[in-house]
Formats: C-alpha cells, sequence, structure tokens
C-alpha cells in the first residue's frame, strides 16, 4: 500500500468516500446516533430559514438574527357591544428576538495521524482516513445530543393545564402492571388544549417508553424501535425516539417537543471562497457535509513532521421560540412548544 497521504485528506476527495464507501457506516447501524440531533436537522424541524439569515450563502460570515414577530390579541380586547362608538382603539404593535452565534462555541475532535502508523496498517490510506473522520463526525454528534438534551430540558415552558411550568408526571401502566393508555392520552389532550394540530416528537431513554409505545402503539419488525411511526402519527399525532440521553434529568424523563419549538443554528469558519477553503500540499481545509445528521462540519488537516494533525467541528447553538410569543394574558402566554413529561408508575 502507499502511504503517501496527501490528496487523499483533500475535502473533495474525504468527501466523496464519505458519501460514497461508507456511505452505511454512519452511526445508526453502530450506533443509536444523535436522534436529537437528527431531528433538530431534519426537514420535519425546520425549512432552514433561521440558518440562511445567521451562516448567509456558506459565506463563512455570520450575522445577529433578528426575528420579528406579532402576537395574538387578547380575547379581552374584544368589545360585547356591536355599536360603532366611531373611535379607535390600541395600536397593533410586534416585537423582536435577537440571536447571536458565538463562532467559539461548539463542539470539535482533534487526533493526529503519524505516517509511520499509516504505513503499518493493512488497508489504502484512503479507507484508513476515510474511517477516521467517519468516527469522529459520530462522536461529536453524539457529544451534541447529549449536551443538546440536558439544555433543552431548561427551555421548557407551560402548557395551559399548568399554573406554571413544571413537570408532569404520567403512568403507563397501573397498579396490576397492565398498560394503559393514560400517557399517550395526556400528550393528545396537552397539544389539543394548547390550540396546536400537529404531531409531537418525544425523547425517551427508559425501556418503560419504549415498551409502551411498542404495545400501545402497534409495532412492526423492520424499524429501529419496532414502532409502527405512521400508526402513531395517524392515531395519536406522536413520533416516538429512544434516546438514552433523556434519562440525564431523572429516571423516566420524556422531552416533548412541537416541530420547529427548538432550532439548530451552526456557523462554519472554513466555507466561504479562497481565503477559507485551502487546498495546498501540506495544507487542507474546507467543509464536509455529514449525509445522516445534513451538518457541516469545519475540517482542517494539515502535515507537520511527518505526521497529520486534524480538526473536524462546528459553532453550534439552540434556538427557542420567544418566551413573550403570547400576551400575558393569553391562556397561551408561556407556551413555547417544549414540555417535559416523567413515567411514574404503581
Amino acid at each position: 500500500m502507499s502511504c503517501n497521504a496527501g490528496d487523499i485528506v483533500a475535502c473533495p476527495q474525504v468527501q466523496a468516500m464519505l458519501l460514497g464507501y461508507f456511505g452505511s457506516l454512519n452511526g445508526v447501524q453502530t450506533s443509536l446516533g444523535a436522534p436529537l440531533v437528527e431531528f433538530l436537522r431534519s426537514p420535519t424541524n425546520t425549512n432552514g430559514a433561521i440558518q440562511s439569515v445567521v451562516n448567509p450563502n456558506g459565506s463563512g460570515k455570520y450575522r445577529t438574527l433578528e426575528l420579528v414577530y406579532e402576537s395574538r390579541d387578547l380575547v379581552s380586547s374584544v368589545s360585547k357591544s356591536a355599536k360603532n362608538v366611531c373611535e379607535g382603539g390600541a395600536e397593533p404593535c410586534n416585537t423582536s428576538e435577537q440571536y447571536t452565534i458565538d463562532i467559539e462555541v461548539g463542539h470539535s475532535r482533534t487526533w493526529t495521524i503519524d505516517l509511520d502508523t499509516v504505513a503499518a496498517q493493512c488497508e489504502g490510506d484512503e479507507t484508513y482516513f476515510a474511517r477516521q473522520i467517519v468516527n469522529k463526525m459520530d462522536v461529536i454528534t453524539r457529544s451534541m445530543d447529549v449536551d443538546f438534551m440536558a439544555e433543552a430540558y431548561t427551555l421548557y415552558g407551560k402548557y395551559p393545564s399548568q399554573v406554571a411550568a413544571a413537570v408532569i408526571s404520567v403512568a403507563t401502566k397501573n397498579s396490576n402492571s397492565v398498560y394503559i393508555p393514560d400517557f399517550a392520552e395526556r400528550v393528545r389532550f396537552e397539544t389539543l388544549n394548547a390550540e396546536q394540530n400537529s404531531q409531537i416528537a418525544l425523547f425517551g431513554g427508559s425501556l418503560t417508553f419504549q415498551t409502551y409505545f411498542e404495545q400501545y402503539l402497534g409495532s412492526v419488525p423492520n424499524t429501529t424501535l419496532g414502532i409502527d411511526v405512521a400508526k402513531m402519527i395517524r392515531e395519536k399525532g406522536t413520533i416516538a425516539f429512544f434516546d438514552p440521553n433523556a434519562e440525564t434529568p431523572a429516571a423516566g424523563s420524556v422531552l416533548a417537543l412541537m416541530p420547529g419549538a427548538l432550532q439548530l443554528i451552526t456557523y462554519n469558519k472554513y466555507q466561504g471562497g479562497k481565503f477559507r477553503e485551502i487546498n495546498s500540499p501540506l495544507l487542507y481545509q474546507g467543509v464536509l457535509f455529514d449525509p445522516r445528521t445534513m451538518l457541516y462540519f469545519d475540517y482542517q488537516a494539515k502535515y507537520e513532521c511527518e505526521q497529520w494533525n486534524f480538526y473536524l467541528g462546528v459553532a453550534d447553538m439552540l434556538v427557542q421560540a420567544p418566551s413573550d410569543l403570547f400576551f400575558s394574558g393569553d391562556r397561551l402566554s408561556r407556551f413555547n412548544g417544549i414540555n417535559r413529561y416523567r413515567i411514574v408508575n404503581p
């Protein structure tokens, strides 16, 4: 084999290998991957509008996003009389929320490959280098999933049925250990009571969570969890994801997200023209695309003293809906589409 590792660390060559030879080696077959990260980046959760404004056209530039929004009118503003008193009323208004990404905050991984180490590998340089990058993408996204799950649990709002934002306790079994529909029905009720006609994504990590949804909502053998997702959406408006990181706050914890309620925005400093994207004999720099999470990672490979030093990373930030999306006094005040449940059985 050859140990001339120059061209194979260039971004275009590496990307081709990631999409080609390693199309199936993406963490899904080897681990649970990063369910929350994958959902946040999925078309179901985002159309990319926020990201395109924060990091426009992948230019290497970033800017503060100002989200301008208008809250719905309060029911109390409606007169109980149909008489026109020929006078004006309160003027409509809007407000805004600003989001600025910190380009030094995010997730990254560095590693070194010595040429002597490469020479000892009984495989081609291309596959060896590509496998290392796939592994690093996988561990970075798993780390992101751990951190984002913990952060998401702190961003929850309140349902109209609650006096204050709090974890909602639910049961999946009765005192005779028989599965009951209370959990699914509570999720459906709270969603409708919040005036939302949307599917809800539930992230749980306990065996009770997995087994319950298999028992109550039906299963098929060829899905990751044995859950009939189409049936869940059709009958209950619910998508269930098994994510062990959901157990971090407490056993039985379940995170509930409305699609769009939580967004992941990112910034890539090595994307955006010849001053940022470099392909030289001793330095390769640019971005690599992860087809599993649809994230772009900054990538650098630098050759020094018979070894290649690698960097893979991305600046990232979770963004939630504004806390004052609804006026104080509105029955949806402090509702933001992020909520928490906890399974507590007798």
